[in-house]
């Protein structure tokens, strides 16, 4: 609950190194029976910050239409978030303040035009150790050569995508650091349900 109105359906998160959880809030339990209960929007789609030491939830960014996933940069001075809205889908990046709260943000990547031939809205996203940003969406499943995931550098330029044995059910990734090398975990779900290990370039290692 937020005070004293219970949340719509908490979807991704992330915790800081200072503690503090980070999490959007955008409907995923109301809007349906299938991650929860059918039920009535009680208020708006938001990012939260809950304090380590307090256990106090506060408001981070209320303002998106329906955010979703979430991703620090290596520094924890820029926090990306996906907007999964179909009428506005793209990837927002918000400084970090020195109190903890975020700035009024900023457009990332606008994916309206990739999303008039690929299905699916931004979801996952996660960075690597370079700052680069890795996001998946749901894909196609009837397109061939139709990837899932896409890397972008810290400043918003493409720079490949792969990922096409997950169109159709894009949804969860993850960049973990195995040894002196980085990997990505990509789960996906609806048409196409699997969980894979890539590395960063996209080429499968189980």
């Amino acid at each position: 609950h937020f005070e004293g109105t219970r949340l719509t359906g908490p979807n991704d998160v992330v915790v800081k190194s200072d503690g503090s959880i980070w999490f959007s809030d955008n409907g995923a339990g109301i809007r349906g029976n299938y991650l929860g209960d059918k039920a009535p929007q009680e208020m708006p789609y938001r990012v939260y910050r809950l304090d380590p030491k307090t256990g106090a939830l506060s408001i981070a960014v209320g303002d998106m239409a329906r955010p979703n996933g979430l991703a620090f940069s290596p520094d924890e001075k820029k926090l990306y978030v996906a907007q999964s809205d179909p009428q506005a889908p793209l990837w927002k990046v918000f400084n970090v303040q020195g109190d903890g709260t975020l700035d009024e943000g900023r457009t990332f990547f606008d994916a309206a035009t990739l999303m008039k031939t690929r299905k699916g809205n931004p979801d996952g996203l996660k960075v690597d150790a370079a700052g680069n940003l890795y996001v998946i969406h749901e894909g196609r499943k009837d397109l061939k050569d139709h990837p899932a995931i896409f890397v972008f550098d810290a400043k918003g330029a493409f720079l490949r995508a792969f990922g096409s044995q997950f169109q159709g059910g894009g949804h969860g990734i993850e960049v973990r650091k195995e040894g002196n090398e980085e990997f990505l975990y990509v789960c996906a779900y609806q048409q196409v349900k699997a969980f894979a290990k890539l590395t960063l370039d996209g080429e499968t290692v189980w």
